[in-house]
């Protein structure tokens, strides 16, 4: 005996409720209206519901945007330049070397922010400041610098 389709079978039992076999067959693919882009405006046929972007690159736009134009971006980007800048002093400063010693008035007058750093770091049983890969321990008015990923 062929099995019905939904059709043939609605044909057959107009008057009757449709059975749960098929149910499950007449799930398809829904077809959405088209919506504009939250970010750039222009039209797009979501593929889910809750889609309010036309791409990927639309959506971290828009959000790196929000991020940017908040307070909460505004003071981590103040942050970031404090860091980015005392990165760069540091490998301009170490160059291909591995370790070096400078005085703390060498740092400052590079720009350095003496305050402000990565996170902390665990060198020769002692935790010191760092920034990125780059290590401070401090001997008196003087750094030693140590890049620690440096092989």
């Amino acid at each position: 005996m062929p099995v019905d389709t939904l059709p043939s079978w609605l044909e057959k039992n107009p008057d009757n409720p449709i059975p749960s076999q098929f149910v499950e067959q007449e799930i398809k693919e829904v077809v959405r209206p088209p919506k504009k882009c939250k970010w750039s405006g222009e039209m797009f046929t979501p593929s889910r519901g809750n889609q309010k972007f036309a791409s990927a690159k639309n959506r971290c736009e828009y959000h790196n945007y929000q991020i940017r134009s908040s307070k909460i971006g505004t003071l981590k980007s103040g942050i970031d330049k404090k860091l980015s800048n005392n990165f760069s002093v540091l490998r301009m400063l170490m160059g291909d070397n591995k370790e070096k010693i400078v005085h703390s008035e060498f740092l400052r007058g590079s720009g350095y922010n003496l305050e402000m750093f990565t996170h902390i770091q665990k060198f020769e049983n002692h935790n010191h400041n760092a920034i990125y890969d780059f290590i401070l321990i401090k001997k008196g008015e003087e750094y030693r610098v140590i890049n620690y990923l440096k092989k």
